[in-house]
């Protein structure tokens, strides 16, 4: 099983931008303050999103996957990306550059 919803919690960190050397190395930078996940978290990414250009941004995404049967109400994702949010990866994106995050994401696309 592939564990998406509505099996799991998911939280997409997007990041819009219009040079793509810049935000593939923004992106990278928030991938390695990700740490030792708890058990049951998966990090996907980061990676192109499906569109890569919308509008003349480039966009890219990082996705964390939390297990419902490990993380039934989602309370370990949350602290864990609350944790993330500590570290003020957002200091990781340059002005040029949009953060977007997204909790249980309807589309990722």
């Amino acid at each position: 099983m592939l564990l998406y919803p509505p099996f799991s919690w998911l939280v997409k960190i997007e990041i819009r931008g219009k040079n793509i050397t810049e935000l593939e190395k923004s992106i990278n930078n928030i991938k390695n303050r990700m740490i030792d996940p708890p058990k049951g978290i998966s990090i996907l990414g980061p990676a192109l999103c499906y569109r890569e250009k919308l509008r003349d941004y480039y966009r890219m995404q990082l996705i964390l996957k939390s297990n419902k049967e490990l993380d039934i109400n989602g309370t370990t994702l949350h602290k864990y990306y609350k944790s993330i949010m500590s570290k003020q990866f957002d200091s990781e994106v340059t002005s040029k550059q949009r953060l977007i995050i997204d909790i249980n994401p309807v589309s990722l696309l």
